[in-house]
């Protein structure tokens, strides 16, 4: 689904992209896809790093609302690259879709951490949110305990449909609250 936009404000007519979603896309070799994404302000991704070819040296500048399925393999290394991709991002949100096999992601390379904060951790990130936080591996719980203890000005964290048994639930709560969280303000919410 692409949105497009006709700007009101510089005179032209030619249309603007500020919104796309790229879904079920497989074995892209060619860079030009993201390239030519790089001026939205909101992009939705349900890919695996291991189908697309990304682009280096591109920005998405203009991106403040990044939207990415968790369903494919190796999600995080995607998150990891778009983080670093989007200076301005103010908006995080990590989705989970019911449909995809969680066996299927137990032989994806293990996930590293950025050896350099991204510059939209640092000064942009408000808004967490974690969709269907269940089942989760040891890499979602880096990523995420990642991003609590990044974010400078993350405001909300958001983790919804917590695993089903209260025990586990209960368990991951307590070692998400127990994140030492680089902003003071960024309020913690289990739904």
């Amino acid at each position: 689904m692409i949105k497009m936009e006709n700007p009101e404000d510089n005179g032209e007519n030619a249309p603007e992209l500020v919104a796309a979603k790229i879904v079920n896309v497989s074995n892209i070799v060619d860079e030009k896809l993201l390239v030519s994404l790089t001026s939205v302000k909101t992009l939705s991704l349900a890919l695996s790093p291991l189908e697309i070819t990304f682009p280096t040296g591109s920005i998405f500048y203009q991106l403040v609302n990044l939207e990415i399925h968790t369903c494919k393999a190796e999600w995080w290394n995607l998150l990891v690259l778009m983080l670093d991709a989007s200076p301005r991002l103010q908006v995080l949100k990590l989705l989970y879709e019911s449909s995809y096999d969680y066996w299927d992601r137990l032989a994806c390379k293990k996930w590293s951490q950025p050896k350099k904060v991204p510059e939209c951790l640092l000064s942009h990130l408000e808004t967490f949110l974690w969709r269907s936080y269940k089942r989760v591996l040891e890499e979602e719980k880096a990523v995420a305990k990642y991003i609590l203890s990044n974010a400078a000005r993350l405001k909300r964290a958001s983790f919804s449909e917590m695993p089903l048994e209260e025990r586990n639930s209960q368990e991951m709560v307590e070692e998400l609250e127990s994140v030492v969280r680089a902003s003071n303000s960024c309020e913690l919410v289990f739904e």
